[in-house]
């Protein structure tokens, strides 16, 4: 099932890849970095998500002759495909795609590093399903939960993470591999690159060895226990409801009972209209319509469905006044982002 998925991958990317040829023109070296030389045989690593730079998704490109020899290797090669977007108004966000971008036209890099264009929820289906391993770099302690990392593990992924999010209760030491991170704040420089020498080391002895040693059937044995482990450990403790569940109980109703404690009005936002509510992974905006004072904390979008034609549930939460009130709206994925939605009237 496993090569099954990541072959599909691989035939989802290279058909985007002829279609830009194809349809729209592009530049031969457009073509390379979109992933039209992929293996399907080769190592693969995923990192998709918002480029925001506490993210690190360039971690990995730190040192760049370090990480070919990696890539090149001619026995055991491996690959990086890139996926996601920037807001809008994130400057630096924009110049990390362009980073990876860069690099991904290069002719010595041999089209191994791949940026995917046009990230969205459908794209995100087939990386977290193709992938070897999903990469989480983030400077800790920002990691707020780290969903997608937990759906590539749903799918038989195993994550390769900073200690931090989600990944601090799911890494078991054996569902895949932690990055420890070094403790320099006041140095961000030193601390990436003391970071990526521990990514290398940990590719260069751990990751890269077990997914190609085979046995006598060419079945990667270690490697599949690592998949199987990923899936069994993490598939009953994480999800969406889970997370939504302790951020209320944990969060926000001590927030309210303590904003009914001691209320302060300056400490009440009053909206008219628009409220931006947030979801996560990827994260993108949708604009909702609230009544005068409400104050919006947070919208979190439990996806029940990954099909454009059916419904899913954007839950809520609602400060009114001083007391928490749960609100659900449904609209349908595929009028989103940067759309309108009314938030209905009943009270969960």
């Amino acid at each position: 099932m496993r090569v099954q998925l990541k072959h599909k991958l691989m035939s989802f990317i290279r058909e985007r890849a002829r279609d830009l040829w194809r349809k729209e023109r592009r530049d031969p070296v457009q073509i390379l970095a979109s992933g039209a030389l992929l293996d399907p045989e080769a190592l693969t690593i995923g990192f998709a998500r918002r480029f925001a730079t506490y993210k690190r998704a360039t971690l990995l490109l730190q040192d760049l002759a370090r990480l070919q020899a990696i890539m090149q290797d001619r026995w055991r090669p491996v690959q990086l495909i890139f996926a996601g977007k920037a807001h809008p108004a994130d400057e630096p966000g924009k110049h990390l795609i362009h980073q990876v971008y860069v690099l991904a036209k290069e002719y010595n890099l041999g089209g191994q590093i791949t940026f995917v264009e046009d990230y969205d929820m459908h794209v995100a289906k087939f990386l977290v399903q193709g992938v070897d391993v999903w990469l989480n770099s983030p400077v800790p302690p920002l990691e707020a939960s780290g969903t997608s990392g937990q759906k590539a593990a749903l799918n038989g992924v195993p994550n390769l993470s900073v200690a931090d999010g989600w990944w601090c209760e799911g890494y078991n030491g054996g569902n895949g591999w932690t990055i420890n991170t070094a403790d320099s704040a006041s140095d961000p420089t030193g601390r990436d690159v003391s970071d990526a020498h521990t990514l290398y080391q940990i590719l260069e002895n751990e990751i890269v060895p077990l997914y190609y040693q085979r046995d006598s059937d060419s079945v990667p044995r270690g490697w599949i226990r690592v998949v199987k482990e990923a899936i069994c450990s993490i598939t009953p403790l994480f999800s969406a409801r889970r997370m939504v569940k302790e951020y209320v109980e944990r969060f926000y109703v001590p927030a309210a009972r303590e904003a009914q404690e001691t209320p302060t009005p300056s400490d009440v936002t009053f909206l008219n209209k628009a409220a931006c509510l947030y979801y996560f992974e990827p994260i993108q905006v949708l604009k909702g319509l609230v009544s005068a004072g409400d104050r919006v904390l947070d919208g979190v979008l439990d996806r029940r469905s990954g099909h454009a034609d059916q419904l899913n549930e954007l839950v809520c939460l609602v400060l009114h006044g001083h007391s928490l009130r749960v609100f659900a709206t449904f609209v349908p994925i595929s009028v989103y982002p940067w759309t309108q939605a009314r938030i209905s009237s009943s009270v969960r």
